[in-house]
């Protein structure tokens, strides 16, 4: 219990005690406020809530991170309307998101209202609101409040923005270009751990919350049963016995759908990739998991593809989705003979191998800074270390960063990542949108979720240098200057 309340602090409030002084509400300054139901009853629920309280054996607290936009205008109807999402895409250049941020905010209040109202498990479920909003003092209040009062749950308090800026970073909430929200994080009090960032995505596969708390299972115990295949006449379909096609080959689960323009465009990748690891003899499958909108589609879709298939509609589609945290497409999660991750991003590593000599991509500790691996210094923290690109100083930037690399990678929750470059186009696109100087060797550490870049002063770089570098980094004492990659 002790780890959640390094988490979340001692107290949470009501969303609607939230005030814009980033005090308690006076309005609520008795012992007890309530919380309206849709039956028209009263849920007592203080104005300060211990997180101890809500925490311990077979306790769940989901972290409900959202932004609450100050464009919501009255005549939108209130929460549960539409406008006011009318403007959100569902499309990013990397790829597609599943579902709208309106449509998942009333997935979890109509989920929440019905589950504490009607579930066995009802004690066992707290919502925790963390506001992902950036500049809470440009926000009109009185129209933010009216959203703060729809929700029936507790919040953060909104003053301690350093413990919300480490929860959204620590859950990779905003991640570009595709962030996250609203997310629901489950986490068990017991022990901390998360049991799946794809909450919502649970809620919406099992709106009364049968299986709740949504624990995954082992990769074999969820994809036991049927998958489909093509047979050879191109129109129909067989089935074969998952464990038996899968046992003892690395497996890739490739969530995808036809009506996503990135998928399209990776998928022809893939199959050429699947093809060519197939005829070297290689102990590889590919698994289609569907988020289609309709049978036919899917057929359409599979019909183009050489490996197997989970059937459409299928409940396994949801378990796998929850189980990795799959929350846009298309995802390529690459599994090993025993059903543990090799690599949750099994698609850059393709784009960055078309030739398959890294297979099965194990994640490495260190990656060359290239326009394939560039994509996740969005991700968060990343240490770099440029160089006039030619074969000795690449070199030398390697033997540098290895062994800091392999430290970090070996951490639970690792921290930041680690690259060098040089000759890449990406290596001088970089330098010119974040202003770098132009000298070499330079280290730098970026994060693009907070927009802040670390700049190294030492001149020459060695070992020593890079390690005094990122620990005065991790204990805070490098001053930041701002990071505007898209100015």
């Amino acid at each position: 219990m002790a780890a959640i309340e390094n988490l979340l602090g001692n107290y949470v409030v009501p969303c609607q005690n939230l005030s814009a002084d980033n005090t308690i509400s006076a309005s609520t300054s008795s012992d007890d406020s309530s919380v309206s139901t849709d039956d028209g009853h009263h849920r007592k629920c203080s104005p300060l809530l211990a997180v101890k309280d809500i925490s311990g054996k077979d306790k769940i607290i989901g972290l409900f991170f959202a932004i609450l936009p100050d464009s919501y205008r009255e005549e939108d109807g209130g929460l549960l309307s539409s406008a006011s999402s009318s403007s959100s895409s569902n499309v990013a250049p990397a790829g597609c998101v599943l579902g709208t941020p309106q449509h998942a905010f009333n997935t979890v209040l109509r989920f929440y209202k019905d589950f504490k109202q009607n579930s066995p498990s009802r004690d066992n479920l707290e919502i925790i609101f963390v506001s992902t909003d950036t500049a809470l003092e440009t926000l009109n209040w009185p129209l933010y409040q009216k959203y703060l009062a729809d929700m029936p749950w507790m919040a953060l308090p909104l003053q301690d923005r350093q413990r919300q800026k480490a929860l959204i970073k620590k859950y990779h909430v905003l991640r570009v270009p595709v962030p996250r929200v609203p997310m629901l994080v489950l986490l068990d009090t017991e022990t901390g751990k998360v049991i799946t960032k794809n909450g919502i995505s649970c809620i919406e596969d099992d709106p009364r919350g049968e299986m709740f708390p949504w624990r995954p299972s082992p990769f074999k115990e969820v994809i036991r049963g049927k998958l489909l295949t093509n047979n050879s006449d191109g129109e129909t379909f067989g089935y074969v016995d998952a464990l038996t096609e899968l046992q003892g080959k690395i497996t890739g689960l490739y969530f995808s759908a036809h009506w996503c323009p990135p998928c399209k465009h990776f998928t022809p990748v893939l199959s050429a990739m699947y093809d060519k690891l197939k005829s070297e003899g290689r102990n590889f499958e590919v698994v289609f998991v569907s988020s289609d909108r309709s049978n036919v589609s899917f057929e359409q879709y599979f019909r183009t593809m050489p490996w197997l298939a989970i059937p459409y509609n299928d409940t396994r589609t949801h378990c796998l989705k929850s189980a990795y945290d799959v929350y846009g497409i298309p995802t390529l999660i690459i599994i090993d003979e025993n059903g543990k991750v090799i690599t949750k991003d099994g698609r850059m590593a393709i784009n960055a191998d078309l030739q398959g000599q890294d297979f099965p991509w194990y994640v490495k500790a260190l990656n060359e800074l290239t326009d394939t691996t560039a994509a996740s210094l969005n991700e968060g923290p990343c240490l770099i270390l440029l160089t006039d690109g030619n074969k000795k100083e690449m070199e030398s930037a390697r033997n540098i960063l290895q062994d800091l690399a392999e430290k970090e990678h070996q951490r639970e929750d690792q921290r930041l990542l680690f690259f060098y470059g040089g000759e890449d186009e990406i290596c001088d696109f970089f330098r010119d949108y974040a202003a770098l100087e132009d000298r070499n060797p330079l280290l730098v550490i970026t994060d693009c979720p907070e927009e802040k870049l670390f700049v190294c002063s030492e001149t020459t770089i060695t070992s020593e240098v890079a390690a005094s570098f990122l620990d005065d980094y991790f204990s805070g004492c490098l001053p930041a200057e701002p990071l505007l990659l898209d100015s």
